[in-house]
């Protein structure tokens, strides 16, 4: 059976301090370790450290109060794997900042941890670490995802969105897309097809969000959004696209697919990934290594199956290079594993970007201190985009 790869959608970005808990689509993940025992108990002054281990978890944080923000960092000490570790602080004026989205750590993982608290008056904190799933493991709602995006769009600056499968019948070509800074074009020859994304116009009032779980430790979502599009004897075609997608702090991807439903290009499919967020705007400072999640999708008989899998990110400090892996891929709608996707030895540029020779990876390093990445890939097997947490 022939098959041809498209990229799904999701507009569903980067939710920073929003409290995320959800159906993993891992499995179970067992009860939660959280509660009253997990509070440091002992109020912290403004110039204080809280340094603790709870469960397995090494938390450091203080609060710099130039920035309004809690800052630290968060260390799995034991030998095996943590699952969900999320953050919150509580105010001494009642408010509680967080939990952070939650993250699976590896043994000896070690992840940057960032509440902003502006405008906030307060004179003592406690910070509050929990890990495992949540006690009710109660889904975001839809107000709640909206919020984490536009949180992630208000502070994105870079864009990065692959080239376009546009596919009816017969008919498999390519749009070619250019990128710079926060917007994207896209065109292609033979449809006259055309489409531009960009930053600055915000998230879509008609986007709908649908919590979907997690993978890699990243929260995922479901999304349906209008996707505009001009061919030729038709402009402004406002289409329904639909896909998933997933978001960390700093940065967030996406997948999305959209079906011209009527007139000479009824039936046509037009499938495009994406990576946006706050550019770190150099490479990191040193090696190591980057975990999360993809999304994707591969097109039978015309139609989209969803590809979901765990990606890992490997820098190079010496040869300035990194290694993405994507694996474990899930045919969701097969039911069916999927072949591991890998590049090898990709250039990393002074400001933090990286591409394939065939660019059919691209990507680039996200936050103040490189504590993302995420990008899009290409191929003859899959196209979809990734995203992943330091």
């Amino acid at each position: 059976m022939e098959r041809k790869f498209v990229i799904l959608f999701a507009a569903a970005l980067l939710l920073i301090n929003l409290a995320c808990s959800g159906t993993s689509g891992e499995g179970p993940e067992g009860p939660e370790t959280g509660g009253d025992d997990e509070e440091s108990g002992t109020p912290h002054g403004l110039g204080e450290t809280f340094d603790m281990v709870r469960n397995g978890v090494r938390l450091v944080l203080r609060y710099d109060a130039a920035n309004e923000t809690f800052t630290g960092t968060a260390t799995n000490t034991t030998d095996a794997r943590v699952t969900r570790v999320r953050i919150e602080v509580h105010l001494s004026n009642g408010v509680e900042l967080g939990p952070t989205a939650p993250v699976d750590l590896e043994p000896s993982q070690t992840i940057t941890v960032t509440l902003p608290a502006t405008g906030q008056a307060f004179a003592t904190w406690v910070a509050h670490p929990e890990v495992g799933a949540s006690e009710a493991v109660t889904p975001l709602t839809p107000r709640e995802i909206r919020t984490g995006v536009e949180a992630v769009y208000s502070q994105a600056d870079s864009l990065l969105v692959s080239d376009v499968s546009i596919i009816l019948g017969g008919l498999d070509t390519t749009a070619r897309t250019s990128c710079g800074g926060g917007r994207c074009a896209s065109n292609e020859t033979t449809t006259g097809a055309s489409s531009e994304r960009d930053l600055a116009a915000g998230v879509s009032a008609a986007a709908e969000f649908t919590a979907a779980g997690h993978r890699g430790g990243i929260p995922l979502t479901k999304v349906r959004e209008p996707w505009e599009w001009d061919f030729v004897g038709s402009t402004g075609l406002s289409l329904d696209a639909s896909g998933y997608g997933g978001w960390l702090q700093y940065s967030g991807f996406d997948v999305r697919v959209a079906e011209v439903p009527s007139g000479e290009l009824q039936g046509l499919l037009i499938g495009a990934g994406s990576s946006w967020g706050r550019s770190s705007g150099s490479r990191p400072a040193a090696s190591a290594t980057w975990r999360g999640a993809m999304v994707g999708a591969t097109y039978v008989n015309n139609r989209p199956e969803t590809l979901m899998g765990d990606a890992t990110v490997v820098y190079d400090l010496g040869r300035n290079q990194v290694d993405v892996s994507l694996f474990d891929i899930d045919n969701v709608d097969a039911n069916q594993p999927f072949p591991d996707l890998g590049w090898s030895e990709v250039p990393v540029g002074s400001d933090g970007s990286f591409a394939s020779a065939a660019s059919d990876v691209e990507g680039r390093f996200y936050g103040p201190n490189h504590e993302e990445v995420g990008g899009v890939f290409t191929g003859t097997t899959a196209t979809g985009s990734f995203g992943a947490t330091r």
